[in-house]
């Protein structure tokens, strides 16, 4: 039927009218919309190709207009397994290619449903036919009978070994697959034998690799040499300057005529001897055998010249330094070992084991034992040691904790000792070669000669006791001769760097005289060298030096041991010439003659010590002397006076020493000899006057008389004159 079409005003008016009437019209609301749209699902990829038992990745989606309210589920044909969380298929454990086909379904609140599905060709597995690659590296050995080689063991495999590698080997060797070792069988001929190692993986495959050794008989021990050369680092001065050691141009010297030893490993000594004048040695000893090398820093020898010399550490119980190489077994044929002591230099200070100081001082005495034997070939040594450690350093106190004051000569339980210093960035000495034969020159007057000096400070512009300027103007002087360079040396400061030198030919001193060192060092050179200069014109050498040291007429003087004493035996030598001596000691302002020095117009300053020696009766009569400090004190010009008289027959001789003018209260003090011995002292410490009897021989004494006040450390110094008488019995 059709209807009549309502305009659009009459619509409108109609719709105005309210509703109140029964007559009027009323509109119906359209239908509600119907979901018939299905959910989409999709795989991607949508085919995939799994290996049995395997895993793959395919991307499952489902999408709605409205929204998913089941699923997605998926299930798979022929034994595949999908899983939705992860996005993962799953294949079946299967023998020959397989289709699955997994359905993914899902559906919405309308109750559409969709799906997808995903085609998967799961792939029987390709069967494993590699076997593990097993190899040796190298694969040949020869390894000595009952030795051990070594030889690199790998197996690898392209899906895992998971068994092996195991490893046998023919003809009775061995090999260690966790240390990689082969170790040869006990042969007395050359055996072959073969290492067979096996390893196989999972599926059963099996790889395999050799080793081929060939094991020979141990050698025979046979007698080889064993040799090599000694050294030790020598640090030398700069040529020319005044500074310090030169580190710069360490050279290697070497360790000449020391004991050296060969041991085993058990520290056994299996054989000694003695290092040449090269520093070489050598060994016969049977190969296969375990040895090391050990040098001694010290000197043995017997006849015709006997040395007893050793270098020890003060401060470790006087232990003998040595120097050792390592543990190691000897070839079959001759082997060389070389050994060098190394400074322990490190280029700004030392910073490994200072090995070299003890053989540098060891060497130092040696030349210096060495130039003596020249001059005498029959010539003796007492047994001396040399003390050096790093901790030895300026201070008083132990010896054993290395405070031993300076570089000094001493004599300890009977034994001479040369103290030298080692305390690095302070003062060292092991290669100041000046001081070390200085020092040395002390132990020569000590035990071959004699020596009647009291030590104490002192330097060339020093006037000193007389005893004290001619030991230390002889320890000077001979550093010189022995070293052929004479200009004295001595390194101290931070890394050693900085030093004096003093040239002993110096002629000018400004305490020229028998009092001085440099007086006495002057004269001493000049005799010896062959450089004429100012009053020198001679040129002895050391023999008639050396003679004149070790003439009885000299060890047995009544008088001290000085310059006059000295010079009286030198003019005893053959060959000497007194008018040569004269000129030296005038140009020293020296003028005394005999051991006594009669006739010496020099009085250094003071009146009283003119003459050198005062001449004591012997009947009680009073003679006046002082003990001044002019110069310093304890072995200064002037301490202490000298005095000589003669026993008439031996008996008990009275001395009475009393204060006379000066000081208001001294300690009068004194000492008396018989030819450089001891055999009488006053010294009671009684104020102003000491009082002593003595029992004395026949003969000619000498004696020193002193203030205390003036030679005692830490008293109050001041000037006392004295009269001194002395009673015969």
């Amino acid at each position: 039927m059709h209807l009549p079409t309502l305009s659009i005003a009459s619509a409108l008016l109609l719709s105005a009218c309210g509703g109140g009437g029964g007559g009027g019209s009323t509109v119906t609301p359209p239908p509600p919309v119907v979901d018939r749209t299905a959910p989409a699902l999709s795989f991607s990829p949508s085919s995939l190709t799994v290996e049995s038992e395997a895993s793959a990745t395919s991307t499952l989606t489902a999408t709605d207009a409205v929204g998913i309210t089941v699923g997605p589920n998926v299930s798979c044909t022929n034994g595949g397994t999908f899983s939705v969380a992860t996005n993962t298929f799953t294949a079946a454990a299967v023998t020959a290619d397989t289709q699955s086909v997994c359905t993914a379904t899902a559906s919405d609140a309308a109750g559409n449903s969709g799906s997808a599905t995903l085609t998967v060709t799961m792939t029987a597995p390709v069967p494993d036919t590699t076997a593990p690659v097993v190899q040796f590296s190298p694969a040949t050995l020869t390894v000595e009978s009952g030795q051990t080689g070594s030889s690199t063991l790998t197996a690898t495999d392209d899906s895992g070994v998971t068994t092996g590698p195991t490893v046998s080997c023919t003809n009775g060797g061995s090999f260690n697959v966790s240390t990689n070792t082969f170790t040869a069988a006990t042969v007395t001929t050359d055996t072959e034998s073969v290492c067979t190692a096996t390893a196989s993986d999972d599926a059963g495959n099996e790889g395999t690799g050799t080793l081929t050794v060939t094991m020979t008989p141990a050698p025979v021990a046979t007698n080889v040499t064993v040799s090599g050369k000694l050294t030790y680092d020598r640090v030398p001065f700069p040529v020319g300057a005044s500074s310090g050691l030169d580190y710069d141009n360490i050279v290697q010297l070497p360790i000449r005529q020391a004991p050296v030893e060969l041991l085993n490993a058990a520290g056994a000594v299996l054989d000694s001897t003695v290092s040449d004048d090269n520093g070489d040695y050598s060994f016969t000893v049977l190969s296969g055998t375990e040895v090391r090398v050990r040098v001694r820093s010290e000197v043995q020898k017997g006849a015709p010249n006997e040395i007893n010399l050793k270098v020890v550490d003060n401060t470790s119980s006087d232990a003998l330094y040595a120097l050792q190489g390592g543990l190691a077994e000897v070839p079959n044929s001759n082997q060389t070992r070389n050994l060098n002591a190394a400074s322990g230099w490190g280029g700004s200070g030392y910073t490994t084991t200072r090995a070299a100081a003890p053989f540098a001082l060891l060497d130092t005495i040696y030349g210096t034992l060495e130039d003596f034997i020249a001059v005498d070939a029959d010539i003796d040594f007492p047994a001396f040691n040399v003390l050096w450690s790093t901790r030895n350093r300026a201070e008083p106190g132990s010896v054993a904790d290395g405070q031993i004051g300076t570089s000094s000569f001493t004599v300890s339980n009977g034994i001479p000792v040369i103290r030298i210093l080692g305390d690095a960035n302070n003062d060292t000495d092991e290669y100041d070669v000046h001081v070390v034969v200085h020092e040395f020159g002390h132990y020569f007057e000590n035990s071959l000669s004699r020596s009647d000096s009291i030590g104490g400070q002192h330097s060339s512009s020093n006037r000193l006791d007389a005893r004290v300027a001619f030991g230390e103007g002889w320890g000077n002087a001979l550093s010189g001769m022995i070293l052929g360079d004479s200009f004295y040396r001595d390194s101290f400061g931070s890394q050693q760097g900085s030093g004096f030198r003093i040239n002993v030919e110096n002629n000018t001193y400004t305490s020229t005289g028998w009092y001085s060192e440099g007086s006495v060092q002057s004269i001493l050179y000049d005799l010896f060298d062959s450089a004429n200069d100012g009053a020198d014109t001679s040129s002895y050498g050391l023999a008639p030096i050396y003679g004149a040291f070790t003439d009885p007429d000299y060890k047995d003087t009544e008088a001290f041991t000085t310059i006059f004493a000295f010079l009286e035996a030198l003019e005893n030598q053959t060959g000497v010439n007194a008018a040569e001596i004269t000129a030296l000691t005038t140009a020293q302002a020296i003028s005394g003659t005999t051991g006594f020095g009669v006739g010496e117009t020099n009085d250094g300053g003071l009146p009283d010590q003119l003459p050198v020696y005062l001449s004591l009766p012997t009947n009680n009569t009073n003679i006046e002397f002082c003990s001044v400090d002019n110069f310093g004190d304890y072995n200064k010009h002037g301490n202490r006076r000298y005095l000589e008289f003669t026993a008439p027959t031996a008996g008990n001789y009275d001395f009475v020493m009393t204060r006379a003018s000066g000081a208001a209260t001294s300690d009068p003090d004194f000492r008396v000899y018989k030819d450089g011995v001891l055999v009488g002292r006053g010294e009671s410490g009684v104020a102003n006057t000491e009082t002593q009897t003595i029992g004395l021989t026949a003969g000619q004494h000498v004696m020193e008389a002193y203030s205390f006040q003036n030679v005692g450390p830490g008293e109050t110094r001041a000037d006392v004159c004295y009269t001194l008488r002395l009673e015969a019995p």
